[in-house]
């Protein structure tokens, strides 16, 4: 379960996986197709299903296609969205559980952008798009504020409480000055979590 997040170049992994998806399939990795008629996304509807802790068409849909390639052994599921509600153990427990009832067990696969650079990227997109209207500083202000953006807080649920354990990562903790107070950076951490 790839899960992004956003800002990391998840699009330009979809593209690439769609675009190989036969040469993985050949190698043993299977990549659902019932939701990828769209550029990029790729399963972004079972996402929004997950998200909302209800599984329905999408979730289904998939299930018939796993059903008619005789469950192959490994599949390849993502979406920027399913980091959305990572956090939140019913979220969890309900994709789990559904994976689980097909003989899947799932890995999570993340890469976690350094927050300095993700935050100047995510106010650039914001303002090219013109989705905001703030300064620098208040857009930095409110992504501070959000608990989203606290990285701990967003995947230390799925990472530490044991349903997720380490599988492999790595880690380059920097110490940048935000706001006036030293706050922890994480700066290219990547990790592979299994349950």
């Amino acid at each position: 379960l790839h899960i992004g997040p956003h800002k990391t170049a998840s699009t330009t992994i979809q593209n690439t996986l769609l675009a190989n998806s036969e040469m993985l399939a050949r190698s043993g990795l299977y990549i659902p197709r019932m939701q990828n008629a769209k550029r990029g996304g790729m399963h972004q509807r079972l996402a929004g299903e997950l998200n909302q802790d209800r599984l329905g068409k999408s979730a289904g849909g998939i299930a018939d296609e796993l059903r008619l390639a005789s469950y192959p052994d490994r599949i390849l599921l993502s979406s920027e969205g399913f980091s959305s509600h990572i956090h939140q153990k019913s979220v969890r427990d309900t994709f789990v559980g559904y994976f689980g009832e097909m003989g899947y067990r799932i890995s999570l696969i993340a890469f976690i952008r350094p927050q300095l650079t993700l935050v100047n990227s995510l106010y650039t997109e914001y303002a090219k798009k013109l989705i905001r209207d703030l300064t620098f500083e208040q857009f930095f202000e409110e992504f501070l504020a959000d608990p989203l953006s606290n990285l701990n807080f967003r995947f230390g649920p799925a990472i530490d409480d044991g349903e997720f354990p380490v599988m492999h990562g790595k880690s380059d903790r920097r110490r940048a000055h935000v706001g006036g107070e030293l706050a922890f950076i994480e700066a290219g951490l990547s990790f592979r979590k299994e349950l």
